[in-house]
């Protein structure tokens, strides 16, 4: 688990990337309008296992047949049954499942203390499992609010800067 002190030169290094949350919260707005935060959830709800370009591609279409009443009846990657659960819960206007997934959808909505740990946080602070414990949640989201105390960042900020 990296430090504050490795971590820190990072954050300073990639600055240029801290705005990535709110170009992509704009430019959805732009596109999507007053469905902005429907597009949003199925964005993240979808993200688990797909890459950034399939996930989009993926999102863009449910979000099609979501607002043409046609039965989703293609799957969205890999991890598929939890994605269709998820993407359920959305139609369904309920909380979906999974912390990365709402920390995701959080951070998409520029809420400051959201922390979204997903492939590139665990890269940054050298966790080679694809699924972070509790514990690695817990000391990943201390550090980068403790990044973005010292920083005057938000956390999401840190979390696009690493």
């Amino acid at each position: 688990m990296r430090s504050i002190k490795y971590l820190l030169p990072y954050v300073y290094k990639y600055i240029h990337n801290k705005n990535w949350y709110k170009n992509s919260n704009k430019l959805i707005k732009s596109k999507y309008g007053n469905d902005y935060k429907l597009f949003i959830k199925l964005l993240a709800v979808i993200s688990p296992r797909n890459s950034v370009k399939q996930n989009t591609l993926y999102a863009i279409k449910v979000f099609q047949y979501i607002k043409d009443n046609k039965p989703i009846d293609f799957k969205c990657g890999i991890a598929n049954k939890q994605i269709s659960n998820n993407i359920n819960k959305v139609i369904c206007n309920t909380k979906p499942s999974g912390v990365k997934v709402n920390a995701f959808i959080d951070s998409l909505n520029l809420i400051d203390g959201s922390v979204c740990i997903d492939t590139w946080i665990l890269k940054a602070f050298n966790i080679k499992r694809n699924n972070p414990t509790s514990k690695d949640i817990r000391l990943i989201t201390d550090r980068i609010k403790t990044l973005s105390s010292i920083t005057g960042l938000k956390t999401y900020e840190i979390q696009a800067c690493l």
